[in-house]
């Protein structure tokens, strides 16, 4: 926001001055004034330095693409209002309206980078440190709750797509120049990332103990159930019918318990399995009588 603002206040500047550039080859005035030779040298001198300023920015980073598409959008407007005045002469005050132009763009340009310097750059690499450290701090909570046996596979798809999204967002970001307000952007979504995390590792860790509890009714209401019909079985109190069906119904439990464990057991898929061998077992006691 603020790279646009003084990119759009030095358009503005230069439109207010109302001159143009003085050209980088422009060729000395047909009346060799020593006051015009004098001003013309200075403005070639002006250039000079905010050329190397905008060059120096880049190399150290502190130039972003958006910035570097406006000055060249600058030089090129100034370069075509100089050819413009100059194709009636340029005088005196022609070149001194683009000096006044020149040091507008040198005070505005000096200013941009120098922010960037003091302020942008300080603040955008704390920024960085502390992504960084959230990235490394949430990557261990996850490890740790793998390692404990607190994430469900449904967790570690989510935690997967997370990962995958922040990894998308810093590459698209990049691509028009890495801002502060990026950054800051991108610690809102570490900082939910993290939340997630937490909440996932807190929930698995309550929720293994209902599972567990789960697990051992489903499995002592099964192995009942299978004794129960076994000895009618043996009593020869079940008829070929009932015992095709009670067949059916462990198939069908033995079924979903595979499915479950293939997509991450939770508490909810242990629950609807354990109503369907309730009712196996409201089918077994009507059987067994």
């Amino acid at each position: 926001m603020q790279a646009k603002y003084i990119c759009s206040a030095i358009l503005s500047a230069f439109i207010a001055v109302g001159a143009s550039a003085q050209p980088k080859t422009a060729a000395a005035p047909a009346k060799a004034d020593p006051a015009i030779l004098a001003c013309v040298a200075k403005n070639k001198a002006l250039d000079a330095e905010v050329d190397k300023m905008m060059v120096d920015g880049k190399k150290a980073g502190n130039v972003s693409p958006t910035e570097d598409v406006e000055y060249k959008r600058i030089e090129a407007l100034i370069k075509g209002k100089r050819e413009k005045l100059a194709k009636d002469g340029f005088s005196l005050a022609d070149c001194q309206s683009m000096t006044a132009s020149y040091e507008k763009e040198k005070g505005l340009i000096s200013k941009m980078v120098a922010d960037k310097k003091t302020i942008v750059t300080k603040e955008l690499m704390a920024c960085v440190t502390k992504n960084k450290a959230l990235d490394t701090e949430v990557d261990k909570m996850m490890a740790e709750a793998r390692k404990a046996g607190n994430i469900s596979k449904g967790e570690e798809s989510t935690f997967v797509r997370m990962e995958n999204w922040l990894k998308d967002a810093r590459t698209k970001m990049a691509k028009d120049g890495f801002s502060l307000a990026d950054c800051q952007t991108m610690t809102k979504a570490y900082e939910s990332e993290k939340a997630a995390v937490t909440k996932m590792a807190a929930d698995q860790k309550s929720a293994t103990a209902a599972l567990d509890a789960c697990w051992k009714a489903g499995a002592d209401a099964s192995n009942k159930n299978r004794a129960d019909m076994k000895a009618a079985t043996d009593a020869k109190k079940i008829t070929p019918d009932e015992a095709a069906k009670f067949k059916a119904s462990q198939e069908n439990i033995a079924k979903i318990h595979n499915a479950n464990k293939a997509a991450g057991y939770t508490l909810a898929m242990c629950t609807d399995l354990g109503k369907v061998i309730a009712e196996e077992t409201k089918n077994v006691a009507q059987w067994v009588k």
